[in-house]
């Protein structure tokens, strides 16, 4: 077989999609050859070995026919699995006995697929669970709980776990936060409630030294409590009245 000269040579790849456009070369005379190079993002989907696979084709100077060749590699895949998780405190005053809500996001911070994403809060329990996170992906996600300690610097904790899907190999992440929570009085309040036309009326005994903030919502979930009133306290009684248009409405007082 006579040498010739191949020319408008095209090499393309098969990854990260079929044909994907490497480089040209204008010409290869009999016994020449050229190194090229290409890049891709390791396939998520892909365990490895991973395959690829490059194609070059070009035409015979003389004849203009066609000549094509292809090579492929089994490629090994090394995964660095990490997942990260965050979450905020309720928004706005909370005080013990409240049903409260949080947001956070879980994200996969590797280089490998996680299965299994399981999201456990130290109060809300379980609040995401069993599913996929590809490389870079977040996903967000709402909590709720029963306030059961008090204080300026109640810690809030939630962990997060999962699972390398070639290798099963287990990750994990915590995140810890601490949060404000005002106590509760230490005994009972509200000693007289009663309507009067359309407004609610109760009573309560106050303290010293201690500041009241008096409020209501039409909903608990999600609550949107709104002030009513707000004083200090000086060892009185005190009677708060206040309308009620839907027939339903939610109280609390705060206590500091």
């Amino acid at each position: 077989m006579a040498a010739i000269i191949i020319t408008n040579i095209v090499v393309v790849d098969d990854r990260p999609a079929p044909n994907t456009f490497v480089t040209n070369i204008a010409s290869l005379a009999p016994g020449q050859g050229t190194i090229y190079s290409g890049s891709y993002i390791a396939p998520y989907d892909c365990c490895g070995p991973c395959v690829d696979t490059v194609t070059a084709t070009g035409k015979d100077i003389c004849t203009g026919s066609n000549v094509v060749d292809t090579a492929t590699v089994a490629c090994p895949r090394i995964t660095t699995p990490a997942i990260k998780v965050s979450r905020d405190c309720p928004p706005g005053p909370v005080t013990l006995g409240d049903l409260v809500f949080f947001n956070g996001v879980v994200t996969n911070a590797g280089n490998a697929t996680l299965a299994n994403v399981t999201v456990v809060d130290d109060q809300a329990g379980k609040v995401l669970d069993n599913i996929f996170l590809s490389p870079g992906e977040a996903v967000a996600f709402i909590g709720m709980y029963l306030v059961t300690n008090c204080g300026p610097n109640v810690p809030s904790g939630i962990t997060a776990t999962a699972n390398d899907l070639c290798t099963l190999s287990r990750v994990t992440n915590r995140f810890t936060t601490t949060c404000a929570a005002l106590c509760a009085p230490s005994g009972p309040l509200i000693f007289g409630s009663k309507m009067e036309g359309p407004n609610f009326v109760f009573s309560f005994t106050t303290e010293t030294n201690r500041t009241y903030t008096i409020q209501a919502t039409i909903t608990l979930s999600p609550p949107n409590w709104q002030p009513i009133a707000s004083f200090a306290g000086d060892g009185s009684v005190v009677t708060i009245q206040d309308a009620i248009m839907d027939g339903k409405k939610f109280y609390r007082v705060l206590v500091e």
